[in-house]
């Protein structure tokens, strides 16, 4: 939820509200950081998003399945399986950090930006990849 709720405050990002957001604090440096850097900040935080995404899922299924074998498995279990994953990715990679990034984008960004610089950094392979 946080790499996503990062992602979408940085896409949605008013400058202004960051720059004060600096100026209030002191750190006006870091205003020039993040926009300076904030392709590769939103790219890292895309690649940790989709990264995070399936590990829980993974995780998720796992723990589903554990008991059961698979040929055990009926229709209804596994609809209800897929429902339910299906809206924990929509409420913890969609809905939530959507808020998130419309309440406090501006100071989500301001208080996270190092963390995405360095899951930036262990993105970079992926980030360049895709330029």
């Amino acid at each position: 939820m946080l790499s996503a709720s990062a992602a979408l405050s940085l896409h949605r990002l008013a400058v202004h509200e960051l720059e004060e957001l600096c100026e209030r604090r002191n750190r006006t440096r870091w205003f020039d950081i993040i926009i300076e850097t904030r392709e590769w900040l939103t790219a890292g935080a895309e690649t940790m998003r989709v990264l995070f995404t399936v590990v829980a899922i993974s995780a998720a299924v796992t723990w589903l399945m554990r008991s059961t074998e698979i040929g055990e498995w009926e229709l209804g279990r596994w609809f209800t399986m897929v429902l339910l994953l299906a809206l924990a990715v929509l409420v913890f990679n969609s809905w939530m950090p959507l808020a998130i990034a419309e309440v406090a984008g501006a100071a989500f960004v301001f208080y996270s930006w190092r963390i995405l610089w360095v899951a930036s950094v262990f993105a970079w392979p992926a980030i360049v990849a895709s330029n």
